[in-house]
């Protein structure tokens, strides 16, 4: 029994007699840590997944010198790192586009507090980023403040500055760099941008939301502001209102809902209804069919 090797010694081996010491320097330790945060992150997989017992094992057996970032370090630095690439990937995907479509949608996010997220789409929708609804949530120039001002900072990310033109500087930043050092950042001479005309081959920015009195009032706010080229609702939105309209002003509409509400309740009302729908259906057109009731909801 003493002869046995344990497979999950991976530190040492011992072939042809001499063991065998793994290392990893510092830096391919931390980039090793930053492919496995990447990979929890980008899957939604539980920080402390690798924590487990059976993962040390496995992590033991593949790689003895290799050592599991903490729970901690996945949550904080890591995901921060994570982050930032991620928000770099953003920036190049609309960098490529010559027009760029905002939208503002409510959610309420994992603490239960109300956000509201900001996103760019290409169609394909990139978030940008995320503010808390506050007191003045009910007051379109509170949000055209900071839709404005996201929107130039994404633009002074993807485009250069137009001749004679410069980056503006936030106060925090010439006073406390991020680089952990003394010296002061110097601003650049140049009038600051401030629209899409001091950018170069700034790219058309439209505003698509959904309809609230807030939101219309925002629309026509941005279409004021002459940054944007089209303010509109969406289109789940404008069908789902049309659709209320045509019941509540057609009779001829509301007596065939009716009549299609009774009907389904009548054979959701018993099993052997159901059974008989659903074989009147395969002789019928070689389908089935579901029954879904009508809802005031899109």
């Amino acid at each position: 029994m003493d002869d046995l090797v344990d497979p999950l010694n991976s530190s040492s081996f011992r072939g042809s007699g001499r063991p065998y010491f793994d290392s990893i320097s510092g830096e391919e330790m931390r980039n090793l840590h930053e492919l496995i945060a990447r990979d929890v992150h980008r899957t939604s997989m539980p920080f402390a997944a690798f924590e487990h017992e059976s993962w040390l094992a496995f992590f033991k057996a593949l790689r003895g010198s290799f050592k599991i970032p903490s729970t901690e370090a996945i949550g904080c630095d890591l995901m921060r790192s994570e982050y930032a690439l991620t928000m770099n990937d953003v920036l190049l995907a609309l960098a490529k586009n010559t027009r760029i479509c905002f939208t503002l949608d409510g959610a309420t996010n994992v603490q239960g507090k109300q956000i509201i997220n900001m996103m760019a789409c290409r169609p394909q929708p990139f978030f940008l980023k995320h503010f808390t609804i506050e007191l003045r949530r009910e007051s379109a120039a509170n949000l055209l403040e900071k839709f404005l001002n996201c929107k130039l900072r994404l633009l002074g990310s993807i485009r250069k500055p137009a001749p004679g033109f410069v980056l503006t500087t936030d106060e925090e930043d010439v006073k406390n760099p991020m680089n952990d050092t003394d010296v002061e950042v110097e601003r650049e001479e140049g009038r600051p941008c401030k629209t899409n005309e001091h950018f170069i081959n700034p790219p058309m920015f439209c505003f698509c939301s959904d309809s609230p009195s807030v939101m219309v009032k925002l629309r026509k706010d941005c279409l004021n502001t002459k940054e944007f080229v089209f303010a509109y609702g969406c289109a789940p939105h404008a069908i789902h209102n049309l659709c209320m309209d045509l019941i509540k002003n057609f009779p001829g509409v509301k007596i065939v809902l009716k009549q299609i509400i009774y009907t389904v309740k009548t054979l959701e009302s018993s099993h052997l209804f159901v059974q008989l729908f659903d074989k009147f259906c395969l002789e019928k057109f070689k389908k089935t069919y579901v029954l879904i009731l009508y809802t005031k909801t899109r």
